[in-house]
C-alpha cells in the first residue's frame, strides 16, 4: 500500500492547449484561465499586473467595485445573511467552493473557509490564499482585511511571517484605493494585534483621516469612524461596571415590616413588573424606595429567586440567583450576569465555571458533565466555541484542539490512554479523512479514516532513516504529477518529474538539487529544468522545495509559459515495498483530491 501524505500542498504545474486549429473555437472560453496564468507568472515574479475596469469581465464581479448588499463591509463574514450553514460535510464545501472560484467570488471562498470543512491541511491552505491572490490582483483592501483576520484565528503554516505579509498588502491596498473605512478597519486590527510590521496606529489613522471626505470631518479630522453619538453612548454603557444612574420608579407594593423607604424592611409586590410578580417579598435593604444593598427575593411560593447585593433596584454586585432547574452564583452588572460565575444546571446534572457577559457564556470557562468528564475552553454566544480541552473523570487529557458546541471542528490532537495520540482534522463525531499516529514510543503511521474506521494506512516511523537521511534524499527521485485542465481531452495533464543532483547538509537538514518536469501533447514533448533548494523537517517528516531559477524550457505551443510553484511534501516508507521511499504532496494552485505530485526512490 502507497503512504498517502495528510497535507498535500506543491508541485511545478504545468497548464497547455490543445492543438492549434482547436484554439479559435475556445479562445473565448479560455480567456480567464490565460488570465488566471499571467496573474500566477506575476505573482511568483513580484510584478502586479495592471487591469483595465472597463476591460475586464472577471474584474466587474468583484464585490468590491459592485458592492453586494448582502455583503456588509467591516463585519464578520460568518454574520452575513448568506452565510452558508447548510454546507455541513466536506464534499458539499468543496462544491460549494468550486462553485464560488468559477463565479470568481473570493468573498464567498473565504466564508466558506469558516466552516473548517476541508480534506487535509493542504486543500485548506490553497482555498484561504486563492483569496489572497485575488484580493492582490484587484487591490481589494477588504477581501485581504478578511484574510487577516481568517489566518489570525486560524493560523496556516509560517502564520506569523504570512500573516505580516498579508496586513501589509491590506494596508497597501486601501492606501492604493484611499478607503478610508478600510484604514480605519486596519487600524482597529493593528491596535489589537500589531500584525503590520514598522507601521504605527497613528500612521494608519493619518492617512484615513486624509482620504475621509465626510464633510463634518473636512473642518476636524477625528480618528474615530463612521459612529453615531448613540453607538458610542451604547458601547461605553457595555463596558460601564457602574451602576445605572437614571430615574427608577419604585416597584408598587407595600410594607410588611421595617422602613421601606430607607433602611432595612419587607416589602409585599401588588404589581407585576419584568423582575418581580403580583404576590412576591424582597427582605432587606432600601435607599430611597429602591432595592439596595443586601437583599433576598421570594416568589409567592415562598421560595429564594435572588440572594445578594442590589443597586437601584436590580442585581447588581455579587448575588445568588435560583430557577427551577438552574443556580447561578457569581457577579451581576446593572441586572444582568457579567463576571465571573458558577452555574449549575439541575436538569442535567452539568456544571459551568468561568466568565459571563450579558447573561451569555463569553469567555473562558469549565463545564462539568454529570459524569465527571469536563471540557475546557472559550465561549461565544453562549457556546463553546475556539480552542479546548475535554478530560475524562479522572482527569486524564482525551483531546484539545478547535471544538464548536462542544463539539471537535478542526486541528486537534485525540489522546489514546496507555497507546499515543492522533493528529488530523476532527469535524463532529467522526473521523474521515488522513490522521498521523503517534505511539508514546515515537512511532509514526499515517491513517486514513472514514467514518470512523480505517480505510488505509503506513509506517511513517523513523526505522528507515537509519540508513542516514542523507543517503535518502541523495538517492535520485522519480515519480509523476497530474493536475486537472479542461484543455485536454482526458481532462487532465500528466508530467514526468525527476529529482537529481541532490547535494543534502546533515547540519542544518537542507539541500539543493535539479528537478526536471516533462510532459507531452498531440505527440510532441515540453521539458522544463530549473534549480531548486529546500529543507527537511525531522519531527514532521515536511519537505519543503523552492525552485530557485530555470535552468532551460522548451517553448510551450499557443503562447503559454512554464509557472514556477514551490513543493511542500511530506517524506515516508512505501508499506508494500520496505526497501522504497516516496515524497507526496500538492502544490498551492492544485485543490482538487485527484491532482497531486509523487516522487520515490530505492535503497
Amino acid at each position: 500500500m502507497v503512504c498517502k501524505s495528510p497535507t498535500f500542498k506543491s508541485i511545478n504545474i504545468i497548464i497547455m492547449q490543445v492543438s492549434h486549429h482547436k484554439l479559435k473555437t475556445i479562445m473565448k472560453k479560455w480567456t480567464l484561465i490565460l488570465i488566471a496564468l499571467s496573474v500566477a507568472t506575476s505573482v511568483f515574479c513580484q510584478f502586479k499586473p495592471t487591469f483595465n475596469l472597463s476591460d475586464s469581465l472577471v474584474l466587474k464581479k468583484n464585490p468590491y467595485f459592485y458592492k453586494d448588499k448582502k455583503r456588509p463591509y467591516n463585519k464578520d463574514p460568518r454574520t452575513w445573511s448568506d452565510f452558508p450553514k447548510n454546507s455541513t460535510t466536506i464534499q458539499l464545501a468543496e462544491e460549494e467552493i468550486e462553485k464560488a472560484t468559477k463565479e470568481n467570488d473570493y468573498y464567498r471562498v473565504l466564508q466558506l473557509s469558516y466552516l473548517g470543512l476541508f480534506r487535509n491541511e493542504g486543500v485548506r491552505m490553497t482555498t484561504v490564499y486563492s483569496a489572497e491572490v485575488k484580493a492582490y490582483m484587484y487591490s481589494d483592501p477588504w477581501l485581504m482585511l478578511y484574510v487577516t483576520k481568517y489566518l489570525i484565528e486560524h493560523p496556516i503554516n509560517h502564520s506569523e511571517t504570512k500573516l505580516s505579509l498579508v496586513s501589509g498588502m491590506a494596508y497597501s491596498s486601501a492606501l492604493t484605493q484611499k478607503d478610508s473605512e478600510a484604514l480605519y478597519a486596519i487600524a482597529e486590527l493593528q491596535k489589537a494585534k500589531s500584525p503590520i510590521e514598522k507601521t504605527t496606529v497613528e500612521q494608519i489613522l493619518k492617512k484615513a483621516q486624509e482620504y475621509d471626505t465626510r464633510p463634518e470631518l473636512q473642518k476636524e479630522k477625528s480618528p474615530i469612524k463612521k459612529t453615531t453619538v448613540e453607538e458610542i453612548q451604547k458601547n461605553a454603557q457595555e463596558y460601564d461596571t457602574r451602576p445605572i444612574v437614571v430615574t427608577i420608579k419604585k416597584r408598587t407594593g407595600k410594607a410588611i415590616s421595617g422602613n421601606i423607604e430607607n433602611g432595612n424592611g419587607i416589602k409585599l409586590y401588588t404589581l407585576k413588573d419584568s423582575l418581580v410578580d403580583v404576590g412576591w417579598k424582597y427582605n432587606g435593604s432600601f435607599i430611597n424606595g429602591l432595592e439596595s444593598g443586601k437583599g433576598i427575593l421570594y416568589n409567592k411560593a415562598g421560595k429564594k429567586v435572588y440572594d445578594g447585593d442590589w443597586t437601584n433596584g436590580s442585581f447588581h454586585g455579587f448575588g445568588k440567583l435560583y430557577s427551577n432547574t438552574t443556580k447561578y452564583e457569581g457577579q451581576f452588572v446593572n441586572g444582568k450576569k457579567n463576571g465571573k460565575a458558577v452555574l449549575w444546571d439541575f436538569s442535567d446534572s452539568t456544571k459551568y465555571e468561568g466568565d459571563f457577559k450579558n447573561n451569555l457564556k463569553e469567555g473562558f470557562g469549565k463545564n462539568t458533565l454529570n459524569d465527571g468528564n469536563r471540557t475546557e475552553g472559550y465561549y461565544k454566544n453562549d457556546i463553546m466555541d475556539g480552542r479546548a480541552k475535554f478530560y475524562d473523570s479522572s482527569n486524564t487529557l482525551l483531546f484539545e484542539g478547535m471544538c464548536k458546541n462542544a463539539k471537535y471542528n478542526g486541528q486537534g490532537t485525540l489522546y489514546i490512554k496507555e497507546s499515543g495520540r492522533i493528529e488530523g482534522l476532527f469535524y463532529g463525531d467522526k473521523m474521515n479523512g488522513t490522521f498521523t499516529y503517534i505511539s508514546n514510543t515515537g512511532t509514526k503511521k499515517q491513517i486514513v479514516y472514514k467514518d470512523n474506521e480505517i480505510v488505509s494506512q503506513s509506517d511513517m516511523s523513523s526505522s528507515g532513516k537509519a540508513l542516514s537521511v542523507k543517503n535518502i534524499f541523495e538517492s535520485g527521485w522519480t515519480g509523476v504529477s497530474q493536475s486537472r485542465s479542461n484543455l485536454t481531452e482526458n481532462g487532465f495533464v500528466k508530467c514526468i518529474e525527476k529529482l537529481y543532483n541532490i547535494q543534502y547538509s546533515e547540519s542544518n537538514n537542507t539541500f539543493s538539487g535539479i528537478s526536471l518536469s516533462t510532459f507531452t501533447v498531440d505527440g510532441k514533448s515540453y521539458s522544463c529544468k530549473s534549480k531548486i533548494s529546500g529543507n527537511y523537517d525531522t519531527q514532521t517528516e515536511k519537505v519543503i522545495i523552492y525552485n530557485t531559477g530555470i535552468i532551460y524550457s522548451d517553448p510551450l505551443p499557443n503562447n503559454l509559459s512554464w509557472l514556477q510553484v514551490n513543493f511542500d511534501l511530506e517524506l515516508g516508507k512505501d508499506a508494500n515495498r520496505p526497501s522504497y521511499f516516496l515524497l507526496q504532496g500538492k502544490s498551492s494552485i492544485q485543490k482538487y483530491s485527484d491532482e497531486f505530485i509523487s516522487y520515490e526512490t530505492s535503497l
